[in-house]
């Protein structure tokens, strides 16, 4: 079986072996730059530094590397900014088809596209159906001369209020695929699934869902 090559592995990668570079440069400099009566001090303090940085700081740096460092591929830019999210779907209580709306704001980092969604309205009412949700890495493809956009949305009970086990309590999960001809400027169209989890596997939805980028 082929491996499957995943470009996050690879960055990762390149960023152990990065650091680890960086470590021995600095343990060369120390040995040619450094005078020899100095040379006990600055070890020292360059060891408790790096004693400093695994016991403190490593997942604080590495969260950043893998947040904020540019994009993996230079087509996940198009998607950075402001877009605008529609939602249709049926529910079970027969009262037709039912839409949402509301703001999406996309970034991008080493682990894909991060999606940070708003309220949800519904725009017959312009009552708030959902405060927040967001997915953590989604992905961009080209197949066929278009590009396609996926995603898993996670849906928060405590509605962002972060706390230690805030990343296990979920309302809802679900999927969303949505595609557009290559280079089109146009809406993403495609459809959305998504499953209650709040108490148990719980009712089933799917409808059709639109991401149109604002202008600037």
């Amino acid at each position: 079986m082929k491996r499957i090559k995943n470009p996050v592995e690879t960055y990762l990668v390149r960023i152990v072996i990065l650091l680890v570079g960086l470590v021995g440069l600095l343990n060369i400099a120390i040995n040619q730059w450094v005078p020899a009566e100095f040379k006990s001090y600055v070890s020292s303090i360059s060891l408790l530094l790096l004693l400093a940085f695994l016991w403190y700081g490593y997942e604080r740096i590495f969260h950043f590397l893998l947040t904020q460092v540019p994009v993996i591929k230079s087509q996940y830019k198009l998607t950075n900014g402001e877009w605008t999210i529609f939602i249709t779907f049926e529910d079970d209580d027969d009262q037709g088809e039912k839409t949402r709306t509301g703001g999406v704001t996309m970034s991008s980092s080493l682990l894909g596209i991060r999606i940070e969604g708003k309220a949800l309205l519904n725009p017959n009412t312009g009552k708030t159906t959902m405060n927040n949700w967001y997915a953590e890495n989604g992905e961009l493809v080209l197949y066929d001369n278009h590009e396609i956009i996926y995603y898993l949305y996670k849906i928060p009970i405590n509605e962002g209020i972060a706390d230690d086990n805030s990343e296990n309590k979920f309302e809802k999960i679900g999927f969303v695929c949505v595609s557009r001809e290559k280079n089109a400027n146009a809406a993403f169209e495609g459809a959305f699934h998504d499953i209650s989890v709040k108490s148990g596997l719980g009712i089933v939805r799917q409808g059709k869902i639109q991401l149109i980028k604002n202008d600037k």
